[in-house]
């Protein structure tokens, strides 16, 4: 998911650090782990729209 943000221009390879990478992933399995059914669409696009950016000192739409 990460990857298409910067092969799509949204941000640079330098801010794709492990621990960025780590948050999202981490969010996707305590959502699906807490509701028992994966993340929505959706929810995986305010993921990667919010959280990371947000992780990362960027700023969010």
């Amino acid at each position: 998911m990460l990857r298409h943000y910067v092969e799509a221009g949204a941000f640079s390879a330098e801010r794709l650090i492990p621990v960025v990478a780590e948050i999202g992933e981490a969010l996707v399995l305590k959502l699906a782990f807490d509701s028992g059914t994966p993340p929505s669409e959706a929810t995986l696009a305010d993921i990667a729209d919010q959280a990371i950016p947000l992780a990362r000192g960027l700023p969010t739409p």
